[in-house]
């Protein structure tokens, strides 16, 4: 495990009492959620936890399969098939991700 330090911001070893590269006392963990924030972007790319909320690599995944299937999709038939056809590739990512956690 290792923690950060609140001055020069390298990583420590967690059973340090003061980061060897300053002589900083005060540390941070590495691994931190950011806090809570009620935002579009934060609904759409971060999951929520009472701690605070944590950048989400599914739902970020998800977004960029959208924005990649859809204008694809779309080229070859109807706008709206290419729109579907991308919200269909999205949400199997998204199930996907969400049953590999």
């Amino acid at each position: 495990m290792s923690k950060i330090c609140n001055s020069c911001g390298k990583s420590v070893d967690d059973g340090a009492n003061f980061c060897p590269y300053c002589k900083c006392n005060t540390f941070r963990k590495a691994n931190e959620l950011a806090a809570p924030n009620d935002d579009l972007i934060h609904k759409l790319f971060y999951w929520s936890y009472p701690q605070g909320s944590m950048l989400s690599k599914t739902k970020l995944a998800t977004a960029l399969v959208f924005i990649y299937f859809a204008p694809f999709a779309s080229m070859t038939s109807t706008i709206a098939a290419g729109i579907i056809l991308g919200v269909i590739f999205a949400l199997i990512t998204l199930l996907v991700g969400i049953v590999a956690q």
